[in-house]
This record gives structure tokens, C-alpha cells and sequence, in this order.
């Protein structure tokens, strides 16, 4: 059973916190009220009854105002921050208990273009493992984590992926990182093409070399607004001096118009990576991977402070949504300009790093994504290790998208061609895709659902799921035939392989079935692969001399049926069919 008091006790704890905070932010409501009534009455007492008593209180009032406000504003960031840390908790609950399958993130932006065997084990879409442990919002997160979903993890940094990941499913920090994805304004997108498109554009340096000349006429008009004051100057030179900085930066601007429109699509993501950024680089790892990540957000300066100026810069610009202060701000301090000016300044420091820092946080969004499960399942850190052919072999190894209080695990070890029989729902098909899924977890550095699990490195191809496609003209049965020889292709290159089919050719007549499947399963019987097929033709049992035969079983009881979901050795001796079709009514 998975231990989940520790969730229960800290949302427990979290909830008492957030009662306080809430009865606190109860107390600053009326203290803010009581505060502007006070400087109510004494506008009022200064005005209608000339007391001047009445203007200190006023003041004093519109003091404390603000400093009620600035702690009341505190107080209500940390009751979203607290709020948030509960959805997470809940959320690790809900990876134990099933709810997880309303998660909203599911993977569904990669389905058009992925490979079948993502869909055939589950990695994808609905209840898949992206969507029970995918924590990634941003479009780069997602883009990692669906890369290491693929295998494009080199083998080289396996080694490395599985310290970051187990140290990550007991550190803080990966708490505090959900949170912050939740908490943030993450631009949610998919296509990060696009995102990259934006980004150089963005960075691309202007010379503007007027500028900083044109920047200091503010300091002209200041010398002009106090000779003015002290009538030394007619105030019509201050009010045409005032005029012509609104025009030259407005006009200027204008030619900066599109860009400076294009840059408000950025703060949003600039302000989440910020504080994204600022908790990578606070927090305390010890695996190199981990390390190294921070290292890039730290070099030559800390990202989170260069985005954090960046971000400051970024608003002073969304002035141009008030046209009133848009326009005293251009007339007196040439605002437009000074952005401008200060920005060219930052993409010419920053500008190639900060697509850079954006996948950086990315990797990290993967790497806690690859985490979770060691949080919500019984697991084991699995041995990827070389040998001249390929093997599997797993104590206690359960399929990890099976509620835990309901898996059933299964011992195996797994080498060369191999045969599983058995009836109906007895578990030939959900055991081939905890096998094939556990081996995916552990070419991902992930853990894996299992008391110990040991594998070569393999690639996993898959034949299960298959429909027909009317618009192509393609029957269910010929989809499989040519996923069956894009196997046979694929497995010409003697890399090691682990290929999975799920009921052979199960479209067509027996006869043909057979003769189709036993010249498949002695054309993949090579010994770089690991092949499982799955059948309810037990002539393929005898297809090869070398053939290791499985099989699953059931029992019957009062006139039901019971399955265990036990592999065994050697072939089924019975079957399942007519049975089920009598309790269906359907035959006598």
C-alpha cells in the first residue's frame, strides 16, 4: 500500500494555516475600511469646519491606508500560495486514488503525429502516464517530457536522469515548482516553434544611436520647468518644450510600433519563467544534472534578476493602455524612448540567453514531471545495463496506470521469442503493456513499479491497438499488416528491440491467421530482439522449437468467473469463450 499520510497530515496543516490566513485577511479588511472612514472625517473636518487637526488625521489615515493595503495585499498572496500548495498535495492523492484520470493535461497536442507504440502502452492521451505524472505547463516542458516519453534520451545521460530524478522525488523543492506552475500566468501553449519564432524576434538588436541623446532632453525640460517657476522663463517655452519630447517620442515609437505591441505577448511568460527561474536557483541539489541546470541560469549573472528588469521594462510599456498617463509620462520624461533605449540595452546583454533559460526551466519542468512517480507508487530504482542480448527481468513488476490497491504484479524474465496464451480478459494484454511500459519508465531515468527490474537497453515497438482508416481506404487487418512490417523493417537495423503484438492478425480466418503468424514470428525470432506475441491460436505455440511459452488461466465459482492475472510457464489448456457467451445467455 502507498503511504499517503504524509499528504493527509500536511493538507491538514496547510487548510489551518489558510483558516488563519483567511480570519487575518478578515482583520486588514476592516482595518482598511476603519482607515478610510477616518480619512473621510477628516477631509470633512478640514474643509466644512477648518480644523486643521482634521488634515493631520487625514494624512496620518491615508499613511496607515497604505500600509494596510500593502499587508493586506501580502496576506492575500500567501493565501493563494497556500491554496495552491493544497491543489498539489491533493493532486498526489489523486494519482494514488484514480482521480488522477481527470487531469486536464493529457498530452492530447502530440497525438496527431506520434509514433503507435505512445498510444499502444499508454503514454499519451486519455489515462495515459503523461497524464498521470506530467506536471509540465509550459510549451518547452512539454516538449521535454514528451522527447524523453519518445527516447530521446541519450544512454549516456541515463546514469545522471536517475540521480536528478530520485533526488527530486524527495526534495521540497519539486512542491514548491508545481506550485509555481500552478500559481503563474504560464502561457499554456503547444506549438514551441512558434514561441521560438517570437523569441527571435524579440532578441534582435537595434542600434538606435540617437537615443541616448535624445534621452537626456528630459533633463532640459526640468531646467526649463524650474526657470519657469522661478520666472525666469515664460511657462509657453515649458508647455513647447513639453510638446516637442511628446512628439519626437511618440513618433518614434511609433516606427517601434509593432514590436513594442509583440513585446506584451511576452510578459505574461516572462513573469512566470521569472519566478520559475528564481526557485531553480534558490534551492540546494546535489546530482550534477541538477547542478547543471542551475549553473546555466546562474552564469554571468542570475536569469531571474535579468528577467525580473526585463519585466519591469516590459510594463513601463503597457503605459500606452492609459492614454492620460501615456501621454504626461511621453511629454515629461519621454517614456517610450527610455524603455526603448534601456530594452536594446538588455537584448544586447541578454537577448541570445533567454530562449536558452526558457528550456532550461523546461528540462526541470521533465525532470519533476519524471519524479512523481516514485511518490504515488511502489517503485524501484531500475539497472539499465549492457549485455550481448537483450533481456528484461522484473520481481514483483505491476503496471503503473492500475490504481495501486488493484494491480496485480508479476515476476518475469524475458529473452528471445515468446508466446502467451489464455482466455479472454485473463490479462495477456495488460501484462504486455506493463512490460513495455516499465521498460519505457527506465530508458526514461524513471522508477519503475517493481520490487526489482533489470533491462538492456531496447527500443520498444508495439502492434495492439489498431483501427481502420475509411478515409484511406485501410480495413483494421490490413493496418496491421503494415504496422507488422514496418516491425520486421525496423528490426533489420540488429538494435536491440522489444516488440509487442497483441493477437496476432486477429482480422482475418484461422487458417490464414496461422500461416501469416508463424512465418512473422520466425522472421522477428533473431537474437537482438525480445518478441511477446499474444494469441488465442494455440498452433502457434509449436510455430518454433526455441518459442518460451506463457499463459494466463482462470477459474470458475458458483457460476462465475475468476481471473488471478498470474503469468504462468507453458502453454493454456483451456478456454473461456463458450463459457462467457453462456452466462451472457447467448448460447444454451
Amino acid at each position: 500500500m502507498i503511504d499517503e499520510s504524509k499528504w493527509l497530515y500536511r493538507i491538514k496543516r496547510l487548510e489551518n494555516y489558510l483558516v488563519a490566513l483567511k480570519k487575518k485577511s478578515g482583520f486588514y479588511s476592516i482595518l482598511r475600511f476603519s482607515f478610510f472612514i477616518v480619512i473621510l472625517a477628516g477631509i470633512v473636518m478640514a474643509g466644512n469646519m477648518g480644523q486643521s487637526i482634521g488634515g493631520w488625521l487625514a494624512l496620518a489615515a491615508l499613511i496607515a491606508f497604505i500600509f494596510a493595503v500593502m499587508g493586506h495585499g501580502k496576506i492575500k498572496a500567501k493565501i493563494k500560495d497556500c491554496e495552491h500548495e493544497i491543489l498539489v498535495c491533493r493532486q498526489y492523492l489523486d494519482r494514488i486514488h484514480g482521480g488522477w484520470r481527470n487531469f486536464p493535461e493529457k498530452g492530447d497536442e502530440f497525438i496527431k503525429n506520434a509514433d503507435a507504440t505512445l498510444l499502444d502502452l499508454d503514454l499519451i492521451g486519455k489515462a495515459s502516464l503523461y497524464q498521470l505524472i506530467s506536471i509540465a505547463r509550459t510549451c518547452f516542458g512539454k516538449q521535454a517530457f514528451y522527447d524523453i516519453l519518445c527516447g530521446k534520451l541519450p544512454l549516456y545521460q541515463l546514469a545522471g536522469q536517475q540521480a536528478a530524478v530520485s533526488e527530486l522525488s524527495n526534495h521540497e523543492f519539486s512542491i514548491q515548482f508545481q506550485k509555481l506552475l500552478i500559481n503563474q500566468k504560464i502561457q499554456n501553449g503547444t506549438d514551441c516553434q512558434a514561441t521560438k519564432d517570437r523569441l527571435n524576434s524579440f532578441k534582435q538588436y537595434t542600434s538606435y544611436k540617437y537615443l541616448p541623446f535624445l534621452c537626456l532632453m528630459p533633463l532640459l525640460l526640468l531646467l526649463i520647468g524650474l526657470l519657469a517657476a522661478f520666472d525666469k522663463l515664460p511657462g509657453i517655452v515649458f508647455a513647447l518644450a513639453f510638446f516637442i519630447q511628446l512628439f519626437l517620442s511618440i513618433g518614434i515609437s511609433l516606427r517601434s510600433g509593432e514590436k513594442i505591441d509583440g513585446y506584451g505577448q511576452l510578459k505574461d511568460q516572462i513573469s512566470a519563467s521569472m519566478e520559475l527561474f528564481k526557485c531553480i536557483e534558490a534551492a540546494e541539489f546535489k546530482s550534477e544534472r541538477l547542478k547543471g541546470i542551475q549553473q546555466i541560469l546562474n552564469s554571468n549573472g542570475s536569469a531571474s534578476s535579468a528577467c525580473q528588469r526585463l519585466d519591469i521594462i516590459l510594463s513601463l510599456f503597457s503605459l500606452r493602455n492609459n492614454p492620460i498617463l501615456y501621454l504626461a509620462f511621453n511629454g515629461l520624461f519621454m517614456i517610450d524612448l527610455q524603455c526603448l533605449y534601456i530594452l536594446e540595452h538588455w537584448k544586447n546583454k541578454y537577448g541570445d540567453k533567454l530562449e536558452q533559460w526558457l528550456e532550461t526551466a523546461g528540462e526541470m519542468e521533465a525532470l519533476v514531471s519524471c519524479s512523481i512517480l516514485a511518490a504515488v507508487r511502489n517503485t524501484c530504482t531500475p539497472l539499465v545495463h549492457k549485455e550481448e542480448l537483450p533481456s528484461i527481468d522484473a520481481q514483483a513488476c505491476a503496471h503503473p496506470l492500475i490504481d495501486p490497491d488493484k494491480v496485480v504484479a508479476n515476476d518475469f524474465n524475458l529473452k528471445g521469442s515468446n508466446i502467451i496464451t489464455g482466455s479472454n480478459m485473463s490479462g495477456k494484454s495488460t501484462f504486455m503493456r506493463c512490460v513495455g511500459i516499465n521498460t519505457v519508465l527506465a530508458l526514461m531515468g524513471c522508477e519503475v513499479c517493481a520490487k526489482s527490474f533489470s533491462c538492456t537497453p531496447m527500443r520498444v515497438i508495439s502492434s495492439m491497438r489498431l483501427h481502420d482508416e475509411l478515409s484511406e481506404g485501410i480495413s483494421t487487418f490490413y493496418a496491421e499488416i503494415l504496422r507488422i512490417k514496418d516491425i520486421m523493417e525496423a528490426s533489420k537495423t540488429q538494435n536491440f528491440n522489444l516488440i509487442l503484438i497483441d493477437e496476432i492478425f486477429k482480422g482475418t480466418n484461422s487458417a490464414d491467421r496461422i500461416v501469416g503468424a508463424k512465418e512473422a514470428i520466425q522472421r522477428l525470432n533473431q537474437p537482438w530482439l525480445i518478441t511477446i506475441v499474444t494469441t488465442h491460436d494455440f498452433e502457434l505455440c509449436t510455430a518454433l522449437p526455441t518459442l518460451t511459452n506463457y499463459h494466463f488461466s482462470e477459474t470458475y465459482e458458483n457460476n462465475e468467473i475468476h481471473f488471478d492475472y498470474q503469468i504462468k510457464d507453458g502453454q493454456c489448456k483451456t478456454t473461456n469463450a463458450k463459457e462467457l457467451m453462456r452466462m451472457a445467455g447467448i448460447i444454451d
